[in-house]
């Protein structure tokens, strides 16, 4: 399974929360840890405490879930590999003033983004969890997706960056904004004023503009691309560029994945004290299926 990530907001000791949907079990990145959850009935299962214990960044793929941390204040950061068969979880790094913030996974590496005052770095695990390499980048990039052929880095002065499997880095194309972008069904898309972009990844050709504003992840599965947006969830018909269906979603929505029986929302009530949830929705019509209550 392909899981691939943007750049989570930076939000150390407060209350984000990333999400990764693998086939059965569904991971959900929070404010005191990470939480499994049954894909079939919504059950919570286990809860890991990390050492580093702002998880804000989470990837499923290659038999584990891949989980990126911060220290508070950003003082230090850890990579963890948590196996999705057993549930044992391992530090496979952690280094100090090298917080962890994003994931993305591929069949054969691991990306993980380091924030610094100064730069940004790349580091590229094995699905053992073996760092292969790290790649410095510019301070101005930020947002991470990935797919077979590497990773896309956005955005150096609007330059999408392409980072090969060995680390080397090389200017792809430019990009109408520098925004948050992810890989979904083949292309890229990228967060556009009041507008969702969808982009040719070899030529950065503008294949469609959606009318999806304040898009704030974006994640494929079920024959769709889901685009989720602030208080709602739009469905996207990647053959023809048309959201075929839009859902209000409570809260204060913030990460989105899809397996094979629903599409996973995460959200933080906008109350004075929130509690975080998880929202279930049906892949086709969107209607919630199940709210589970974390934390």
């Amino acid at each position: 399974m392909l899981v691939l990530a943007a750049a989570a907001p930076a939000y150390a000791g407060g209350d984000f929360m990333d999400v990764a949907a693998g086939s059965r079990t569904v991971w959900v990145a929070g404010p005191v840890g990470v939480v499994r959850l049954d894909a079939r009935t919504g059950r919570v299962g286990r809860q890991y405490i990390l050492p580093a214990l702002y998880p804000l960044g989470v990837g499923v793929g290659n038999g584990a879930a891949w989980v990126a941390s911060v220290e508070n204040g950003y003082t230090s950061g850890t990579v963890t590999r948590i196996d999705t068969r057993t549930g044992a979880s391992r530090t496979v790094f952690r280094r100090f003033r090298w917080p962890a913030e994003a994931v993305a996974v591929t069949p054969s590496t691991v990306w993980i983004t380091f924030g610094g005052p100064r730069v940004l770095r790349l580091g590229r695990f094995d699905p053992h969890g073996q760092l292969l390499g790290v790649t410095p980048l510019t301070s101005d990039s930020g947002w991470i997706a990935a797919d077979a052929g590497g990773a896309w880095v956005c955005c150096h002065s609007r330059r999408l960056l392409r980072v090969d499997p060995r680390g080397r880095v090389s200017t792809a194309f430019t990009v109408p904004l520098a925004n948050p972008i992810w890989e979904a069904d083949g292309s890229l898309w990228l967060a556009g004023r009041n507008v969702l972009y969808r982009l040719d990844p070899r030529t950065g050709r503008v294949l469609a503009r959606l009318r999806v504003s304040s898009a704030v992840d974006v994640s494929a599965g079920a024959g769709s691309v889901y685009a989720l947006q602030d208080g709602a969830l739009a469905r996207i018909d990647p053959a023809t560029n048309r959201v075929v269906a839009r859902r209000a979603v409570p809260g204060i929505t913030q990460a989105v994945s899809v397996e094979p029986e629903g599409v996973w929302v995460t959200s933080v009530s906008r109350q004075p004290s929130p509690p975080e949830r998880v929202f279930r929705l049906n892949p086709r019509t969107l209607a919630t299926e199940r709210t589970i209550s974390l934390y």
